[in-house]
């Protein structure tokens, strides 16, 4: 028998039974960020291809530039929401356009925001919340408000 290879994101989101729907992969890195980071969440899905935690999810692609919203169609993840990374983590960090910006810090603002979607700290404020709510995202953070920071192997194969 063949061992499956696991393949992690940088983090997830599952609801109460831990069924993912929602990966979110951040990259800081270079030109190719988008694409290769879009890569490693097709391959953290095809690794969990025979789990039943995971069914048609979404994708956080975050990189120094860009925040794309993807959806796994069952074959592959398809764009559904592209936006410029300013418009959201300038709220956060208002040097964030002229900053050098790290792989670890850029994890941490997108933590941030995504947790801001789910309980509303900021209050009424929170950027993109309108455009996640139109895709169905927003709701499903504020119903399930569970993330899984860690790397460990959400089918149990590891």
């Amino acid at each position: 028998m063949r061992e499956t290879t696991y393949y992690p994101v940088d983090f997830w989101f599952s609801d109460q039974n831990g069924m993912i729907y929602l990966l979110v992969e951040v990259r800081a890195r270079g030109q190719e960020d988008f694409e290769h980071a879009l890569r490693q969440c097709e391959r953290f899905i095809h690794s969990l291809s025979k789990s039943d935690k995971i069914h048609n999810p979404y994708a956080l692609v975050v990189t120094t530039r860009e925040i794309g919203v993807m959806r796994w169609n069952g074959e592959q993840f398809k764009e559904i929401y592209k936006f410029d990374a300013n418009e959201v983590f300038s709220s956060y960090d208002p040097d964030y356009s002229t900053s050098r910006i790290f792989e670890s810090y850029l994890a941490g603002l997108t933590e941030t925001w995504l947790r801001d979607l789910m309980y509303h700290w900021r209050g009424n404020s929170i950027p993109k919340e309108a455009e996640f709510q139109s895709l169905g995202l927003a709701q499903l953070l504020i119903d399930t408000g569970r993330a899984n920071l860690s790397q460990e192997d959400p089918g149990g194969e590891r």
